[in-house]
């Protein structure tokens, strides 16, 4: 039946968003990788789009990424990814950056949704990027890469990482991090001199980093830090 429906081009003529509504459906299932691979044997994605025609160099990604959403209860900061968009997302990587905006327009999402899809997609990169380059591993810069990111995103650009320092530092921090806050609180600042606005902000982060990379790991420790680092601020 799929097989006649590409033959005879019925296909290419149904509604993106129908199209978009069964290929997030699919990326619910235990074994989507598998239906990709499946749909693409058969032609089906091609009479989406030809370029999706295109992907068999996706399915490897996607069965890593399949293995990552399969771990996310040990990984907190990977617990709610919305499986569908995660598929997707991994679908589009492998694709040409010119190609992209024309795959999105023939699946015609809602315009929040395309606008996320692209922005997503542009961050994953942005960050693969980045993590191939670094030397810097420590936890507060994996941090900064990383917080950023929406979940599905986050679940990609670890689905990317081969084993190695690399992929087991982002896992640390995406399995740990969340526990890591900085000891003192705005009541603690103040008592220090300072008053409450953006060097707040400035402030927690700079103690989370510290306490992330293990530098700060006493109250004390916090405290002298904030009085060293940001004294310039107190009232």
């Amino acid at each position: 039946m799929i097989e006649t429906a590409v033959s005879e081009g019925a296909i290419s003529h149904l509604a993106g968003s129908r199209i978009l509504s069964e290929l997030l459906l699919i990326g619910k299932e235990p074994g989507a990788p598998r239906v990709f691979r499946r749909l693409s044997d058969l032609g089906v994605l091609a009479a989406v789009h030809p370029k999706l025609a295109e992907l068999r160099a996706a399915f490897g990604l996607l069965e890593r990424l399949r293995r990552v959403l399969a771990e996310r209860c040990s990984l907190p900061l990977l617990q709610s990814p919305t499986l569908g968009e995660a598929y997707l997302l991994g679908m589009l990587y492998h694709l040409h950056p010119r190609t992209v905006p024309g795959v999105i327009r023939r699946l015609n999402p809602p315009r929040r949704s395309a606008e996320k899809l692209a922005t997503d997609l542009e961050a994953c990169r942005w960050t693969v990027r980045q993590l191939s380059r670094a030397t810097d591993l420590r936890q507060s810069r994996i941090g900064r890469l990383f917080d950023p990111l929406s979940p599905e995103a986050r679940v990609l650009v670890l689905a990317t990482l081969n084993r190695g320092p690399k992929r087991k530092a982002v896992s640390e921090y995406l399995a740990a991090s969340r526990r890591i806050v900085p000891l003192l609180k705005g009541e603690d600042l103040r008592r220090l001199g300072f008053r409450p606005g953006p060097i707040f902000r400035r402030i927690f982060a700079a103690l989370r980093s510290g306490r992330l990379d293990g530098r700060l790991r006493t109250r004390q420790d916090e405290i002298s830090f904030v009085r060293r680092r940001f004294r310039q601020g107190v009232a």
